[in-house]
């Protein structure tokens, strides 16, 4: 026997580990996608839930309570200008104008006399849910796309795709040594075609 063992033990040894390491790249790509779940959360928990509480409130102090936890989070997390967008910016991705209106919501809130009636007061709050949420299928929070990562919505944005495009080709590779039908060049092709998918999906996420 070699002293390096047998061919079909060598083989083994590389199938485990081409294994192994396709698991070290799905679990990367779980990972960056767990980490953006994560953020999700937190903006939802800290933010984002207080807008919707403040949209949901039926007297105009709960209103005020909630707004200005909303607002001092968007000043302590630097949250006052700039887009989360990537690549180019729109209307909707723009975090100065969402702050600013936050903030004047707040305000009028503020402004409002203590003997207003209930039916004035009840218009101030059907405008301010008006302001806060938005009226599609489904009722949302109004917020720029990718708020929860703001202000590394470019490096989430750019290290998600490297890491993808890394864990895909690294899977691919292994597959291909391990002796799978697919070949070198269309592992090559369905990591372009993947990664101009994802520069799409995640700059506008």
């Amino acid at each position: 026997m070699s002293r390096y063992g047998s061919y079909s033990e060598q083989s083994d040894v590389s199938t485990i580990l081409s294994k192994i390491m396709i698991a070290f790249f799905v679990l990367l790509i779980i990972g960056f996608g767990g980490l953006r779940l994560y953020k999700g959360i937190m903006f939802s928990k800290e933010c984002g839930g207080h807008i919707k509480r403040a949209a949901d409130a039926n007297r105009i102090p709960l209103a005020i309570e909630e707004l200005e936890i909303v607002v001092k989070y968007l000043e302590d997390h630097g949250m006052k200008e700039g887009y989360t967008s990537v690549i180019y910016n729109t209307p909707s991705e723009d975090v100065g104008f969402w702050h600013r209106n936050l903030s004047d919501a707040l305000k009028s809130l503020k402004a409002v006399p203590k003997n207003t009636s209930p039916y004035e007061e009840s218009m101030v709050l059907i405008k301010l849910r008006e302001t806060l949420l938005d009226h599609g299928q489904t009722i949302t929070v109004t917020a720029p796309r990718g708020i929860s990562v703001f202000p590394y919505n470019g490096e989430y944005a750019v290290g998600g795709i490297i890491l993808i495009l890394i864990s895909l080709g690294g899977i691919g590779l292994m597959l291909w040594r391990m002796g799978s039908d697919i070949t070198l060049i269309e592992v090559l092709i369905a990591i372009a075609i993947v990664g101009i998918l994802l520069a799409i999906i995640i700059e506008r996420a």
